[in-house]
Formats: C-alpha cells, sequence, structure tokens
C-alpha cells in the first residue's frame, strides 16, 4: 500500500466518535477551589451539574470587651432593623416635608343622570342623559389641619424610631458583656476544675499506695474517687455553660455560626464605667440628663 493510502487510513481512525455516529460525553472536573464540582457536558447542549458542598472550616476570631461593644453596635440584627426603621421614618418625613402643596387634579368633565324625574304634577318621568364639559377642568384640595397632623406625626414617629434604637442597642450592648463574662467565667471555672482534678488524681495515687499497706485506708480512696468524679461532673457542666455562652455570643455579634471565638481576656477583670464615689444625687441627675432614652423621650 503506498504512503498515501496508509495516511488516509490513518486520518480516518483519528476522526472524532461523533463523525462516525456514535454518541460522547465529555466530562470535565473542575479544580478543588471552584465551587461546582463536576459538570457533564452532552450532544444535546444540556448540562447535569453535581454540586459538592466545600467543607465548612471554623475561623478563629479573637475577641475582647471593646470589641464586643463595636460588633454587637454594628453587626447585631435587632440593632440593625431599629437603625433601618429610623432611616425609614426619616425618609416618610422628608418626602412628606416636600409635599406641602395642596392636591392639584386636572382632566375632562363629564355629567351623566339616569333615573327617574319628578314633574310639579306628581308624575314620574324616566331620564336618561349625559354631557362632557369641553376643555380641562382644574381642582386643587389643601387641608391645613391634615398637613399639620401630617407633620407632627412624623416628626413623632422619628423621636420614636430614635428612642427604639437607643434602648435595643443599649440592651444589646449590656447582654453582649454579660455574656462575655459568663464565658469567661465557665472557661475559668473548667480551668480550675481540671487544676483540682489534677492534684487529686495525684493524692488518689497516694491514698492508693497507702491502702496497699493498710486496709483503713480504703475509705480514703473511696473518698478521692468521688471527689474526682465530682470535678468531672462540674467541668462538664461548665464547658456546657460556655458553649451556651459562645453561641449566644455569636449570635448577638452577628458571626458566622461557625466561627471560633477566643478570648484575649483571661480571667474576668473588674470594668469601671462610671466613678462609684459620687454621691447618689449626683449619679441619678446624671443619668436623668444622658441616660439612654432619655432625651429621645423628651423630644416625643
Amino acid at each position: 500500500m503506498s504512503n498515501g493510502r496508509w495516511m488516509r487510513w490513518i486520518g480516518i481512525a483519528c476522526l472524532p466518535p461523533a463523525v462516525w455516529g456514535c454518541g460522547y460525553d465529555v466530562m470535565v472536573v473542575s479544580p478543588p477551589s471552584v465551587p461546582g464540582g463536576l459538570v457533564r457536558e452532552q450532544p444535546s447542549g444540556l448540562q447535569s451539574v453535581a454540586h459538592f458542598e466545600p467543607a465548612i472550616v471554623a475561623r478563629e476570631v479573637p475577641i475582647s470587651l471593646d470589641a464586643i461593644f463595636r460588633l454587637a453596635e454594628t453587626n447585631n440584627p435587632r440593632v440593625a432593623q431599629a437603625r433601618e426603621k429610623l432611616a425609614e421614618s426619616l425618609l416618610v418625613q422628608e418626602m412628606n416635608c416636600r409635599s406641602w402643596l395642596p392636591n392639584t387634579y386636572a382632566g375632562l368633565s363629564y355629567y351623566r343622570h339616569e333615573g327617574g324625574i319628578q314633574n310639579q304634577d306628581g308624575t314620574l318621568q324616566h331620564s336618561s342623559t349625559g354631557a362632557i364639559i369641553p376643555g380641562v377642568n382644574i381642582q386643587t384640595d389643601l387641608d391645613l389641619r391634615e398637613t399639620t397632623f401630617r407633620a407632627l406625626n412624623d416628626q413623632r414617629n422619628v423621636w420614636q424610631s430614635r428612642a427604639e434604637l437607643t434602648q435595643i442597642n443599649s440592651e444589646m450592648l449590656l447582654e453582649a458583656a454579660t455574656t462575655y463574662v459568663d464565658l469567661l467565667t465557665a472557661q475559668r471555672g473548667v480551668a480550675l476544675a481540671e487544676q483540682l482534678e489534677n492534684s487529686e488524681r495525684k493524692l488518689l495515687e497516694r491514698v492508693e499506695k497507702l491502702a496497699k499497706r493498710e486496709v483503713a485506708a480504703e475509705t480514703l480512696v473511696s473518698a478521692a474517687k468521688a471527689n474526682i468524679a465530682n470535678r468531672q461532673g462540674t467541668a462538664a457542666k461548665l464547658r456546657q455553660q460556655a458553649n451556651a455562652a459562645t453561641s449566644k455570643l455569636i449570635y448577638l455579634l452577628g458571626l458566622p455560626p461557625s466561627t471560633k471565638l477566643v478570648p484575649m481576656d483571661k480571667v474576668v477583670t473588674p470594668v469601671e464605667l462610671v466613678d462609684v464615689t459620687s454621691p447618689t444625687e449626683i449619679l441619678v441627675d446624671r443619668a436623668m440628663a444622658g441616660g439612654p432614652g432619655v432625651a429621645e423621650l423628651e423630644g416625643l
């Protein structure tokens, strides 16, 4: 066979299967970094996609009391909802302030009568008439009382929304700070329980050695084991409290559920918000002047 025939047969053999009338599927695997997984392209142009959910990786977030105040004020869903409600009240007030002009209506006028007409002698006459008034009819409607009431109502809604935002913000900040203190307390309690358990295990070893020489020391062995079991139960309870405080704090801060909080404070330290050495009258006057929601309620 000549070289030309050999080349012709090789070219026919290398043709894609679609030329021979056979169906084919092209399998494309996306890289692991691109979500979407496996894509199958069919001759009809349709695609069947098999999605692979990426593994959820817990992201560590270091937190402190100052960071909690900032995150709770920024990302809390209730605070965000109250902030949007205040923005809506301000927008409605601005729109109503610009609509102080009277309502004006323009259009064609028409007249239509359908029914009976009573004559002078008491008889009834059926009438069906209609007419269209040519030209443009302009009508204005101005209600000063309604406009004034609307302005006052809008201002009241703005002050009420501000008061609700201040109240919710203060409540969320207080609840987030209290939850953070509970988390630190539970973690510190777990650490102390583990230290006491290690000390009691060392004591148990000494008591077991003593019980091998003296039979009367068996009661000490039982007591040491009971103390260790009690410490383990206390530590498990404190771990549950720490997990509950962590979950609640993640919700209050508006963080993803897979977030792992890493407290920067190892122990609970006293936080002085105000000078408690001041007289009670001065503290009350300060609270009445600048307390949360006081100015808003006065404006309301």
